[in-house]
């Protein structure tokens, strides 16, 4: 597989030879984790409310996972992204239109230094 000057692998093959499935492997140098209850209350039909997270070390531009302990809200889908130093956004969406009360959930929150 190619790496750059810093042994990071730059691109995977593509497997398998059918063309049904692709890996995606990106360079990175390392992870940040962290844990964090999250109360987003009441998410009013068809509107998402966003609540942040601080994590040391978090910079715009890094890749960001996150990961409920459980649904937090039915029909509801959720975002991350760091929105800031320090500081990651999860955004809980409510696409449907009845309001959906969220359940308080602890979140794992993963960030990729790329």
């Amino acid at each position: 597989m190619p790496k750059d000057n810093r042994g990071r692998v730059t691109k995977a093959p593509v497997v398998p030879e059918n063309g049904a499935h692709r890996i995606l492997s990106l360079a990175h140098t390392g992870f940040i984790t962290a844990t964090a209850t999250l109360v987003f209350g009441t998410i009013t039909a068809n509107t998402a409310t966003t609540v942040t997270v601080t994590v040391p070390g978090a910079q715009l531009g890094d890749g960001v996972i996150a990961t409920p302990n459980g649904n937090p809200a039915a029909h509801c889908v959720w975002s991350a992204f760091v929105s800031a130093q320090d500081t990651v956004s999860v955004k809980l969406a409510n696409p449907n239109g009845a309001n959906q009360v969220s359940t308080d959930r602890s979140w794992q929150i993963v960030i990729l230094k790329l």
